[in-house]
């Protein structure tokens, strides 16, 4: 690992302008979305950073928060994006959405192949089928544009169908992230040394 992919985590003076990601769902991105206009016309010189912990959610709720980021980054204003514990799904690419882009340690980050829902009669399915295909072509369009992966680099890595997870590191490989966020050696606790207890004879 480069010394120039870990950096620690610095925010005192940021704290309010730290927004959190949980669910990719209309609510928690349309508060997100909200804050990020207020916080950019407030003070478009002052970075914005989004926590992101996720399982994933709705790619259309992904897609108005990464078009929201991308807006608000071309005003001058810098939408850095943190992710920890779990990014996945539609977490990755809003990740990969950062203007800087920093990961934990210990986080995964997992990617997959479209899924489609489709039910119905067989034109209705069809049209289900024909826009997971558009989704799918997107995401991957927009995650290339966002890392160091072309379309059919990210094709070939989901060409099994199944869910991938990367390491942290894997992430810095990908282009997926820029650092990874660890706590600096001199700030690190020292491990506490505990005595096992004395076995008593019976």
């Amino acid at each position: 690992m480069k010394k120039d992919d870990r950096d620690d985590f610095d925010l005192d003076s940021e704290s309010e302008r730290i927004l959190f990601l949980t669910d990719v769902d209309e609510s928690p991105v349309t508060t997100v979305i909200a804050h990020l206009f207020t916080l950019a016309k407030k003070d478009k010189k002052k970075s914005i950073y989004i926590v992101i912990n996720t399982f994933g959610g709705s790619v259309y709720d992904m897609f108005a928060l990464y078009d929201a980021m991308k807006y608000i980054q071309s005003l001058g204003t810098a939408v850095n994006t943190i992710g920890i514990g779990k990014i996945m799904s539609a977490g990755v690419l809003l990740l990969a959405a950062g203007s800087e882009r920093k990961v934990g340690q210990n986080a995964s980050i997992m990617y997959h192949w479209g899924k489609s829902e489709a039910a119905g009669d067989i034109f209705e399915m069809e049209v289900e089928i024909q826009e997971t295909k558009r989704i799918e072509h997107l995401c991957n369009k927009l995650l290339s544009e966002n890392s160091k992966m072309s379309i059919a680099d990210i094709e070939n890595l989901i060409s099994k169908r199944t869910d991938v997870y990367l390491s942290a590191s894997d992430a810095i490989h990908y282009g997926i992230a820029d650092m990874i966020l660890e706590i600096p050696p001199e700030k690190k606790p020292k491990p506490l040394k505990k005595k096992l207890p004395r076995k008593t004879k019976k």
